[in-house]
């Protein structure tokens, strides 16, 4: 992370909503936009700024906006969607009505307050915070040497009434400050210290984001922790799992980005391409993809089978703070430095997420939408014909008026009851429509893949005699040919030779081969044998 003075950071713009566009720069905001977040239905996005204020975002215009103050370090839809938690850097950590933006409860004041996640039951809350002590000590020459104890914590605390469960002390961390004013390091900018965490899906454990380049697994079962993950270099800023539940990414002042097997604890993939500092990192629903930011100004998409990057979302002109995924697969959303908020449209980079935003709308988005327009209708005829009777109102007259807002508010459920149950078999029409064209697609592309490849033997089992046979494995693959017993011994000398002459194919998945019509070349007479494994056929 670049080394700035607090005072001097620069100031980001945000705004709207997404479009038909590849890319939609937003605005609204005044300083850094530090956090992103979407709804779980995808019909709602939330910003929340270094400038204090925090923006709602619904049909592609600003719904609501709240101005709480202070640097605002992130904002977390609750589950259900009816509240937002919102963590301040002086201290403060509520929860806001989403609608009204009311504190509805709050948290145990702490400095530097920089994160707020929620379980996906809906039982657990985790606020990251540090703090700071001055100490010292004296050297050999006699001299007072000043330094600075950072202390890294972790809040957990329950939705019952927002009880304290525990403190997870997750690092004391000694520090010399290069130039001090009214007590802080001015060389750090309030990113340096940029500390989160984050639920797997299943609510069960909790991965922190350490100073100290581990990811630390803490288990609310055994209520301790469990697991260290291992392999970043320096600060690990991000964390994020994937939807299926497989999956972990880190992104790392170290440049990297890494995917984890949750299972084992293992790195799978490292995703190097960043040319500085990775400030967030984020799934795509679907758990294909991967987004990072980074402060290289660049958002990067990396397809997780592969390892390779899909794309370079270049436009920011400055560090890229945070990053999101809409729970829909459309959009990702990018904030940064440089006064402007990024919407990236998936449809062209990620065709393959087409199919998957098709099922969300016909299992949630649909009715997101409906339900809104609904509801604003009936807000009218609420509002038009259930007032309270009118001094020069006859009771006659009122009890008209009240019955004629029954009827419209009924036409009004009727009309998108059938809306509802139109929309339904459209989007069904559409999803099996596209199911329909990604097979296709798919089969396409196995039939163009079939190519005449030579391969070696990977591991040659004892001569049987009897039977003239040899055993052996190539490419995972385990068969037998007939090798007269004239040639066996010199195909047994020289078998790491021999050529494998065969056909390939990709597999259902497209991204691994099978492999069939196998013949064994013998690296001596040339002649050849066909490898019997009991499946020939493709």
């Amino acid at each position: 992370m670049k080394k700035i003075i607090p005072f001097l950071l620069f100031f980001v713009c945000f705004s709207g909503f997404a479009i038909s566009q590849d890319v939609k720069t937003l605005s609204g905001h005044t300083g850094n936009i530090n956090s992103i977040d979407f709804a779980a239905d995808a019909s709602k996005m939330i910003s929340a700024c270094s400038d204090g204020k925090i923006i709602i975002w619904k049909n592609q215009e600003q719904a609501a906006s709240f101005s709480p103050g202070g640097n605002i370090t992130c904002v977390r839809y609750t589950p259900d969607g009816k509240e937002v938690g919102v963590t301040i850097l002086n201290g403060e950590c509520y929860l806001m009505d989403a609608e009204t933006g009311n504190v509805t409860r709050r948290f145990e004041s702490r400095k530097n307050c920089y994160n707020i996640c929620f379980s996906k039951d809906g039982k657990y809350i985790a606020v990251n915070s540090f703090y700071k002590t001055d100490h010292y000590y004296i050297d050999k020459e006699g001299k007072k040497v000043t330094f600075q104890k950072y202390h890294f914590l972790v809040d957990l605390y329950s939705t019952e009434g927002g009880k304290a469960i525990k403190t997870l002390m997750i690092l004391e961390d000694d520090r010399q400050p290069l130039f001090k004013l009214f007590g802080d390091d001015v060389t750090e900018s309030y990113r340096t210290n940029n500390f989160t965490s984050c639920f797997t899906i299943d609510s069960k454990y909790l991965a922190i984001a350490n100073p100290n380049s581990r990811i630390n697994i803490y288990s609310f079962d055994k209520e301790n922790f469990i697991r260290d993950f291992t392999g970043h270099d320096k600060n690990v800023y991000s964390v994020a799992f994937s939807a299926d539940g497989n999956y972990l990414a880190s992104g790392s002042k170290d440049e990297d980005v890494k995917v984890w097997n949750i299972s084992t604890g293992k790195t799978i993939k490292t995703l190097s391409g960043h040319e500085s500092d990775i400030n967030s990192v984020y799934f795509s629903p679907d758990s294909k993809y991967v987004v990072s930011a980074s402060d290289d100004e660049t958002v990067r998409v990396w397809d997780i089978s592969s390892g390779k990057q899909v794309k370079s979302l270049k436009g920011h002109q400055g560090d890229v703070v945070t990053v999101s995924f809409s729970p829909d697969g459309r959009y990702i959303a990018s904030g940064g430095k440089d006064g402007k908020v990024k919407l990236w449209n998936t449809e062209v980079m990620l065709p393959e997420m087409k199919l998957f935003t098709a099922q969300f709308d016909a299992n949630v988005g649909i009715y997101a939408v409906t339900s809104q327009e609904k509801e604003a209708e009936l807000k009218a005829v609420i509002e038009e014909y259930f007032k309270p009777k009118g001094e020069f109102e006859t009771t006659d007259e009122y009890n008209s008026r009240i019955e004629t807002g029954r009827i419209k508010k009924q036409e009004i459920e009727d009309k998108y009851k059938q809306k509802l149950e139109d929309q339904q078999v459209s989007k069904q029409i559409e999803v099996t429509e596209l199911k329909t064209q990604q097979d296709e697609e798919r089969e396409k592309k196995i039939r163009e893949s079939v190519r005449d490849t030579v391969l070696k033997i990977d591991n040659l089992g004892n001569y049987d005699a009897d039977t003239e046979t040899y055993t052996l494995t190539i490419k995972n693959k385990t068969g037998k040919i007939v090798v007269p017993r004239i040639e066996a011994p010199g195909f047994k000398e020289n078998w790491k030779k021999a050529e494998v002459k065969c056909k390939k194919i990709l597999n259902d998945n497209l991204k691994y081969y099978n492999y069939y019509d196998i013949i064994v070349v013998h690296p001596v007479t040339k002649t050849e044998y066909i490898m019997d494994d009991g499946s020939q056929a493709k």
